[in-house]
């Protein structure tokens, strides 16, 4: 099918303060984060002149394009990126394939999908990548495989309702499904077996894996399981109604409701940060500096991740409910998808992946390697230094790597102790 804009009922393009055109919407720069300091330890900032990143890095997000699934009659109900793939799964069980690169980079206003296809007889809820396979959940009680071409490889039945979410551990080979059944079922990822159902007493809508804890969001709580032993490990009482998504976001997490908040907790589940919303908060979006929120009435809000503060707020983008939130860093930018029930996809070209990186990194031996542009332990950073771990190279932000240098001095420190201890 092919994707057209309508412009009859498009007032998500044209509503709200500030929008002056239809399909071009810039928003403030912020001032710039000052650079990180050079360290004589095992990290290694890198040189060559350019900025770090933009403050918040807003990048100047520019509504790119909007356009409307004319062929489909239901709405929109979930997007997953793999690589440069924009999985889209909607209402009525199909699911539609775009490549990122092409959208991203369009002024048109009707986009041609790679190939799309009836992956369900009910809505597709979720969509989640799995060791080089497509999963995704559906109203219709089943988990559906598929390789990346959309060819069907598998049908997990276990569930006795819809399936609500899905959750990739890769380190352990498992899946983890949630559904309105009040079940958790583990998947292995090998044999498409269910491995052991946990029977709970809360209806389930979203899961997270934080720190070898898999977070749960119910209908007002936040339930914790321990991945090792698949126990429940630790109930968490902040949000009063449904939680509908819980991301991590480096050393916390966050975690959105229909009670109108946000909340940032520690990796213990102590509440840091609850931030009040004018409408109920649907989906939530880590990209690099900010996370990116989807409410109820269409808008479209991005947070600092450090200080929590909202820094810019697009009122009703959407005409109904944004449902779904996926970011596609390509090799010109990065972009930013929102989906809404009104069947609309609004595509936001930002300057996240426009920072300048620095030239290719000589390391030992004189050889030259490209370093990645997101920090590889909180996964949201831009990369500004290099660390050599027991042979091991790894690329962190700013942030992350202030703290491996604290924990390297305080090593240090405890080592300089205990030998001065031994000599005496």
């Amino acid at each position: 099918g092919t994707l057209t804009r309508s412009d009859s009922g498009r007032a998500a393009l044209g509503a709200g303060p500030g929008y002056a055109t239809a399909m071009h919407i810039e928003l403030p720069k912020m001032p710039p984060l000052p650079r990180a300091t050079p360290s004589s330890s095992e990290i290694n900032l890198l040189d060559g002149g350019e900025q770090a990143a933009p403050h918040a890095d807003l990048g100047n997000p520019v509504l790119r394009g909007a356009f409307l699934l004319d062929e489909l009659t239901h709405s929109v109900a979930c997007m997953s990126l793999f690589k440069h793939d924009v999985w889209v799964g909607t209402a009525d069980g199909v699911v539609v394939v775009y490549d990122a690169r092409h959208v991203a980079g369009a002024n048109e206003e009707t986009q041609t999908p790679k190939f799309s296809f009836k992956a369900h007889a009910l809505g597709v809820i979720e969509i989640s990548e799995v060791s080089g396979k497509v999963w995704t959940a559906s109203k219709d009680n089943t988990i559906g495989v598929w390789t990346k071409t959309g060819k069907h490889v598998a049908k997990l039945e276990r569930h006795k309702a819809h399936v609500t979410a899905l959750l990739y551990l890769p380190e352990l080979k498992l899946v983890w499904s949630a559904s309105a059944d009040m079940s958790l079922c583990v998947w292995d990822t090998k044999t498409y077996k269910c491995d052991k159902e946990i029977r709970t007493d809360n209806y389930m809508l979203c899961l997270c894996e934080h720190k070898q804890r898999v977070w749960v969001g119910t209908e007002s709580v936040i339930v914790v399981y321990n991945v090792e032993n698949q126990k429940r490990d630790r109930i968490i009482k902040q949000h009063t109604k449904f939680v509908h998504r819980i991301v991590s976001v480096g050393e916390r997490v966050w975690s959105c409701s229909s009670d109108c908040t946000i909340v940032v907790w520690d990796s213990d589940g102590t509440a840091v940060q609850r931030i009040v919303q004018p409408t109920k908060v649907l989906s939530l979006l880590p990209m690099p500096r900010h996370v990116w929120a989807g409410t109820r009435d269409g808008s479209l809000a991005l947070f600092d991740i450090d200080t929590f503060e909202q820094v810019h707020r697009m009122p009703e983008v959407h005409t109904n409910a944004v449902t779904a939130l996926t970011g596609a860093v390509i090799t010109s930018g990065a972009s930013v998808w929102s989906a809404s029930w009104d069947r609309t996809i609004m595509v936001f070209e930002t300057t996240y992946e426009r920072v300048k990186l620095a030239p290719a990194v000589r390391v030992g031996g004189g050889g030259v390697v490209d370093r990645p542009k997101i920090c590889q332990l909180c996964n949201t950073g831009i990369v500004v230094a290099r660390m050599v771990d027991k042979g091991r190279e790894v690329w962190l932000c700013k942030r992350c790597s202030e703290k491996q240098q604290e924990e390297q001095h305080r090593r240090a420190s405890s080592r300089n102790v205990t030998a001065g201890l031994s000599m005496s």
